[in-house]
C-alpha cells in the first residue's frame, strides 16, 4: 500500500556526502607520482558482463625519456613496440603521436602535449592589430546553438596567457577577449595590442590516434588541440584496450576522449573541451572516477551532440563513479543502440540539460546516481529529466537519489515517440521498471512518470510493462501534478494510473535556499 507521511524539513546531506565521497576518492593520491598502469585485465563489473578485455604487455618495458623540443613521434619510431616512454616537465607543441602496440606514454608532473603554437608579430593595421601567415584551416562540422551562426565548426582556437578568447565573425565584432579569424585573408586579428603576452592559436588535429592495442596514457596535460566536432585530442576509437588514465583533458576544440573496443577511462580531469568531454562507442568499455565538467565551450547545439558525454553502439558499457557537473549540455548520455549499459554510482548535477539520458537504446541499468539541478536549459515536455529513458526497452532505473530544483527541470521521466528500428528490434519504451528511488522537488515545477506522443500511447497500457513503484516523493505539497502518465497529474490520479502503489509521498516544506549553487546557464560564446 502507499504511505503519506507529512514532515517539515529534508536535509540535503545526502548530496553532500555523495559529492564529498567521490571527490575524496578522486582526490586520493593527488601528491604522489601514480603507479603507471598495465592493461591486463578489465573487469568493469556489468550485471551482463561480455568477455573480457585482455592484453598481455611487454614484460618489464624499456623506459625511454623524452624532453621537451624533442619530435615525439620519431623518438617513438626509433623503438621497438611496448617501449615506456616518459615525457620530462615542459611543453611539447604541436606533437601528433600514432601509438604502437603495448607503447606507454607517462608523464612527469608538468608534461604538457599542446596543440598550439605561438604566434608573434601582431602588427597594427587601421586600429587593430593583426598577424599575417596563417594558413591553418581546419574541417568544419557541427550545429551551432546560435542560429545563422558556423563559428562553432571551425577548429581553432586562440589563447592569451592561457585565456581563451571569444571568436567573432568580423572586425566589427570585435571586442575585449574577443579575436577574429580572417580565413579569406590568413590573418588572425585582435581589437588590443598583445604587448608581450603569450598569444597561442591551436593548430594541431589530435595527441593520439591509431589502431594499436593495449596503449597506455597517463600522467599527461593534453590541451589546445584543434581537432573538430567528433573527432577527438585522444582518439582510441580505431584502437583496442587503451588505458587513458590520471590525465588533465582540456580546451580541445572536439571531444577530449574518445573511446573504443575495451578502452579503459579511469580518473581524468576532462574540462572545457570545445563540444563534448568523453564519448564514442565500443564493446566492454569502462568510464570510472573522472572529472567531467564545463564542457561545449564552442556552443554547439547540445541536441545535437554536445555536453559532458555521449556514447553510441557500445555493448557492455560501464560508467561508474564519475562526477559531472556545468556542462553546456547533457551529462550522461547513451544514444542509440547501446546494449547492456551499466550507468552507477554517479555524481551528475548542474549539467544545462538532462541528467542521465537513455536514448533509443536496450537493456540498461541506472542505480545508486545522486542526480540534481540539470536540464534547466530546456524544460519543455520531460526534456529537463534528471534521468530520462527514452524509447528504450529492459531498462531498470533503481536506487537513485534525485532533486529537481525550483528554476526547473524533471524528475524521472519515460518517453516513447516514434523512431524507428535498431539492431534489437523497434525503438520503443517497454519494460522500464523504475523502483525504489528518492525524487525530490524543491517548487513547483517539474514531473516524473511517462510520456507518449504515438497514435493510442501503447507506453501507458499496462501491456507494456512500463511501471513506478516503491519510490518515494518529497514535494511542498499532495495537490500540484508532480505526476504524469500519458497527461499531468496529482498524486492520487498517478496511483489511479496503476503506478505507485507501494510508493511513499512526504510533504516537506519549499526550501530553495538549500539549492548549493547556480545551474551551468546559458550557453557560452564560442570560446
Amino acid at each position: 500500500m502507499s504511505v503519506l507521511r507529512r514532515s517539515w524539513g529534508l536535509s540535503l546531506a545526502w548530496l553532500a556526502v555523495a559529492l564529498a565521497a567521490l571527490l575524496v576518492s578522486a582526490c586520493d593520491g593527488d601528491d604522489a607520482t601514480p603507479e603507471t598502469p598495465v592493461p591486463t585485465e578489465s573487469t568493469m563489473g556489468s550485471s551482463t558482463p561480455g568477455p573480457a578485455a585482455t592484453f598481455t604487455p611487454t614484460p618489464e618495458p624499456v623506459t625511454v625519456m623524452i624532453e621537451a623540443g624533442e619530435t615525439i613521434q620519431e623518438v617513438v619510431d626509433q623503438h621497438p613496440p611496448g617501449t615506456r616512454f616518459v615525457l620530462t616537465a615542459g611543453v611539447y607543441r604541436e606533437q601528433a603521436i600514432e601509438p604502437r602496440d603495448g607503447d606507454i606514454y607517462e608523464g612527469e608532473p608538468g608534461a604538457i602535449l599542446s596543440g598550439a603554437r605561438v604566434l608573434e608579430g601582431f602588427q597594427e593595421q587601421s586600429g587593430v592589430w593583426v598577424v599575417g601567415d596563417q594558413t591553418q584551416q581546419g574541417f568544419g562540422t557541427g550545429r551551432c546553438a546560435e542560429a545563422g551562426s558556423d563559428i562553432c565548426q571551425h577548429p581553432e582556437q586562440l589563447f592569451i596567457d592561457g585565456e581563451a578568447l571569444t571568436q567573432v565573425g568580423s572586425t566589427d565584432d570585435l571586442g575585449p577577449d574577443m579575436w577574429f579569424f580572417d580565413y579569406d585573408n590568413d590573418t588572425i586579428v585582435l581589437s588590443e595590442d598583445p604587448g608581450d603576452r603569450l598569444v597561442e592559436t591551436s593548430v594541431t588535429g589530435f595527441a593520439f590516434t591509431g589502431e594499436a592495442r593495449g596503449v597506455v596514457i597517463t600522467g599527461l596535460t593534453i590541451h589546445q588541440y584543434a581537432n573538430r566536432a567528433q573527432a577527438a585530442a585522444i582518439d582510441a576509437s580505431d584502437g583496442y584496450a587503451w588505458t587513458i588514465q590520471d590525465n588533465d583533458v582540456s580546451w580541445n576544440h572536439g571531444y577530449g576522449i574518445r573511446t573504443g573496443d575495451s578502452a579503459v577511462i579511469r580518473g581524468n580531469h576532462v574540462h572545457d573541451n570545445g563540444q563534448i568531454g568523453i564519448g564514442g562507442q565500443g564493446d566492454d568499455v569502462l568510464v570510472e572516477g573522472n572529472e567531467i565538467s564545463y564542457n561545449n565551450r564552442a556552443g554547439f547545439a547540445s541536441g545535437w551532440e554536445a555536453g559532458a558525454t555521449k556514447f553510441s553502439r557500445t555493448h557492455n558499457l560501464v560508467v561508474r563513479g564519475n562526477h559531472v557537473h556545468h556542462n553546456y549540455g547533457a551529462g550522461l548520455w547513451t544514444d542509440i543502440d547501446n546494449i547492456d549499459s551499466l550507468i552507477e554510482e554517479n555524481v551528475v548535477e548542474h549539467n544545462l540539460n538532462r541528467g542521465i539520458t537513455h536514448e533509443i537504446s536496450y537493456t540498461a541499468t541506472i542505480r545508486n546516481n545522486t542526480v540534481g539541478f540539470n536540464g534547466q536549459g530546456y524544460d519543455v515536455w520531460f526534456w529537463g529529466a534528471q534521468i530520462l529513458v527514452q524509447n528504450s526497452q529492459d531498462v531498470e532505473v533503481v536506487g537513485n537519489q534525485v532533486i529537481v530544483g525550483e528554476a526547473g527541470g524533471d524528475g524521472i521521466a519515460v518517453v516513447n515517440q516514434r523512431r524507428g528500428d535498431g539492431v534489437r528490434g523497434p525503438w520503443v519504451s517497454r519494460d522500464v521498471r523504475v523502483l525504489n528511488n528518492t525524487i525530490r522537488y524543491i517548487g513547483a515545477v517539474g514531473q516524473s512518470g511517462m510520456g507518449d506522443d504515438t497514435d493510442q500511447s501503447p507506453a501507458c497500457a499496462g501491456e507494456s510493462g512500463n511501471v513506478f513503484d516503491g519510490n518515494t516523493y518529497h514535494v511542498p505539497d499532495d495537490a500540484t501534478e508532480y505526476w504524469a502518465w500519458c497527461g499531468p497529474v496529482a498524486w492520487v490520479g498517478f496511483q489511479e494510473r496503476g503506478q505507485e502503489l507501494t510508493g511513499t509521498l512526504e510533504i516537506v516544506a519549499s526550501d530553495a535556499a538549500t539549492e548549493p549553487e547556480a545551474p551551468a546557464g546559458d550557453l557560452p560564446p564560442n570560446g
